[in-house]
């Protein structure tokens, strides 16, 4: 990925979900904290879900194997709660029609292509839907 230092103002100030296991994935949260972005790093789906159900994210940037698993469940609940995102894969990866509505970005990725991508999508972001109240402890 190619250095970009550049604010975006789309992104700025903005929390994103980078839900990525790959070794770029310190490259990848480095150039969204230098645009702007606040960010949120998980590195399997699990955790990627738990983020997603309590932050007010702004979007989200999902690698589409999280190790073992799929990010089914990670895209359903950004769906639930009208969060954009947009998918990363493998350059030789095959087309995926699960997730034909998202933004689908190959890797190696370009840094001024996904800023641009992210900008775009959280621009066109659907209204946010309220999270559910927490039951606290007792």
């Amino acid at each position: 990925m190619s250095s970009f230092a550049a604010r975006s103002p789309a992104l700025a100030g903005q929390l994103v979900l980078l839900a990525e296991d790959e070794a770029s994935a310190p490259q990848t949260e480095n150039l969204l904290r230098g645009v702007g972005a606040s960010v949120l790093l998980a590195h399997d789906a699990y955790r990627a879900t738990l983020i997603a159900s309590r932050h007010a994210l702004a979007a989200a940037i999902l690698d589409v194997h999280l190790g073992k698993h799929t990010i089914a469940c990670v895209s359903a609940c950004l769906d639930l709660y009208g969060v954009p995102f947009l998918l990363i894969v493998d350059a030789e990866e095959p087309a995926d029609a699960r997730w034909e509505r998202a933004p689908v970005l190959r890797r190696p990725l370009d840094a001024h292509v996904l800023v641009g991508t992210l900008a775009a999508i959280r621009g066109e972001g659907r209204e946010m839907r309220r999270r559910p109240a927490r039951r606290g402890r007792r």
